[in-house]
């Protein structure tokens, strides 16, 4: 079954409506928890689906406005995006408001969309989730987000083929029943609803200005009735509404005490903790300075020990650089220890085979040492015998030449040859042998005498 046409929607705004992330321009901030749960309770959910939330031309005194004389828009749809702003659909309904709006988007007007609610505001300006009413949205010239410009689409400009179907459909019933109106006021109504140079607005211009010309301004007994009639009701309805209005200035009066009586214990409350916050401000500025002086002084300190800090690490990094160069030299100290080590070890060897072999040498020493004095004594034995043998000699050629040996020097040293001289000369000088030439010695070539 198709829908129903609405003919009384003028067309749609959808756009932007509020941004969860920054404050407002009234320095306001309704965050993206306070949708979320506006969003998940089962009272936005039943209102949405009985059309509850109306928006007026510009906001009403009191969030909770029912006089509807003033409204001309329904919300119709409305979420949370990812990014925390919060889009909605709004129908533009065919109300004088309505009409109204209509003829200054015509005229190049752009509305702006706002939220309407109450609930408790903090210092820093942050809306309470939990206590904030929501109440729908308003049509605004200056909207409390710069961006909160919902676009708006006529009903006969939608690309949406289902309005545009009804269009066709109300702009078709409109020309089969237009000759079936009578009321002026109807007809003025209707040709609001169409842009000027249309066929529908010439139509029913067209008949308009036919019915308005058939019109004559005699008045019938039955007209002066009638209008008398409506006078007074419309009397008596405008001396109940003075009651009314004399009875709601009375319970007005009666509220406005109670609320300048609450304004005044408000006022008090407000001076006493004023006063109260003065006297925490004046310790917390106190603890402040306090604090600021001690953080002062830790910054120093931390100055300073930064400064050490450099130093020492610069006199690391020397220590480092001198560390590696005697890393180095030790380096280089353990590779010539460990060659003396090794020197050492070969001169050690090579001492203990000097020790051995002085020791043998020492052995064959004291050996050599026996046989040489066991050779000198045979040396010494041996000149003795020979010395002996001289003297013998001597005694035995001196004899037989007739000399004293006495005459003669004669040591060990003296040779047999020398001897002989000796005695030859000494025999030649004092005494003529004449077979001295004769004479001849055995062995006179060696230095012992053989006998």
């Amino acid at each position: 079954m198709k829908a129903k046409i609405n003919p009384v929607i003028l067309g749609t705004f959808t756009g932007k409506c509020c941004d969860g992330n920054v404050f407002n321009n009234n320095d306001m901030k309704l965050s993206t928890e306070l949708f979320e749960n506006l969003f998940a309770s089962d009272e936005f959910k039943r209102a949405m689906k009985n059309r509850y939330y109306i928006g007026f031309l510009g906001h009403p005194a009191d969030p909770g406005c029912m006089d509807y004389r003033n409204a001309c828009i329904v919300m119709t749809e409305c979420h949370l995006e990812s990014d925390g702003t919060v889009v909605g659909t709004f129908d533009l309904v065919d109300t004088p408001v309505g009409k109204v709006v209509k003829s200054f988007i015509d005229a190049g007007v752009t509305f702006g969309i706002s939220i309407r609610g109450a609930g408790d505001v903090d210092g820093e300006g942050n809306v309470d989730p939990e206590s904030f009413v929501f109440r729908g949205f308003d049509l605004v010239t200056f909207p409390a987000y710069d961006d909160c410009v919902p676009e708006f689409q006529e009903i006969a400009a939608s690309s949406d083929l289902d309005k545009q179907v009804k269009y066709k459909k109300v702009c078709a019933s409109v020309m089969s029943n237009l000759q079936s109106i009578t009321s002026a006021e109807s007809l003025k109504t209707l040709k609001e609803q169409f842009k000027e140079g249309t066929k529908e607005y010439k139509a029913i211009d067209d008949r308009l200005q036919a019915l308005t010309a058939s019109e004559t301004l005699d008045l019938t007994d039955e007209k002066v009735r009638g209008l008398t009639k409506l006078y007074a009701s419309a009397t008596k309805e405008i001396d109940n509404l003075k009651e009314r209005v004399a009875e709601l200035s009375r319970q007005l009066k009666d509220e406005k005490f109670k609320v300048y009586n609450t304004e005044v214990a408000c006022s008090k409350k407000i001076a006493s903790v004023k006063r109260i916050a003065r006297e925490q401000l004046r310790d917390v500025n106190d603890e402040l300075s306090t604090v600021t002086a001690s953080c002062d002084m830790y910054k120093r300190k931390a100055l300073k020990f930064e400064r050490q800090s450099n130093e020492f690490a610069g006199q690391i990094q020397s220590l480092k650089a001198s560390n590696l160069k005697y890393n180095q030299k030790i380096e280089a100290s353990s590779i010539a220890i460990s060659q003396k080590d090794s020197t050492i070890s070969e001169l050690e060897q090579q001492l203990h085979e000097t020790v051995a072999a002085n020791t043998q040498f020492k052995k064959e020493a004291s050996n050599r040492d026996d046989n040489v004095r066991s050779l000198q004594k045979r040396v010494e034995a041996a000149e003795q015998m020979v010395l002996d043998y001289q003297e013998a000699y001597a005694n035995m050629y001196a004899n037989a030449l007739g000399v004293h040996l006495s005459e003669f020097s004669i040591s060990a040293s003296t040779s047999v040859k020398d001897l002989q001289k000796l005695i030859t000369a000494k025999t030649i000088s004092s005494t003529e042998y004449s077979d001295f030439d004769e004479l001849e010695i055995a062995d006179s070539e060696d230095d012992i005498a053989t006998i």
